[in-house]
C-alpha cells in the first residue's frame, strides 16, 4: 500500500549513461554514442537530454537507443523508445 503516486518520483540514470538516435526504418545511426556529446544529464526531476529537432526529416520515425554503463563488464542497452518528427 502506498500513499503517493509512483509517477511523482523522478528516477535518474547513472552518470555514465548515453543516447544514440537511429532511423527506425533503415536502422541507420543518425547520432552515434559519444562519451561527451551524447551523455544523459539529470536534475531534480530525473534524467534528460536535449536534441535539436531541426536536423531531422519531418514525418519520419526515429529510435532512441540508451547505453547504461555500470562498470566495465556491466553495460546494458535499450532500444524500444520511438518518436516521430512532425511538421
Amino acid at each position: 500500500y502506498q500513499t503517493s503516486s509512483f509517477y511523482l518520483t523522478g528516477e535518474r540514470l547513472p552518470t555514465s549513461s548515453f543516447y544514440s538516435i537511429l532511423d527506425s526504418v533503415t536502422n541507420e545511426t543518425i547520432i552515434p554514442f559519444d562519451t561527451s556529446a551524447t551523455q544523459i544529464d539529470c536534475d531534480a526531476n530525473g534524467s534528460f537530454f536535449k536534441l535539436r529537432m531541426d536536423s531531422f526529416m519531418p514525418e519520419r520515425y526515429y529510435k532512441i537507443m540508451l547505453k547504461i554503463e555500470r562498470g566495465s563488464d556491466d553495460i546494458q542497452t535499450f532500444d524500444d523508445y520511438y518518436f516521430k518528427v512532425v511538421k
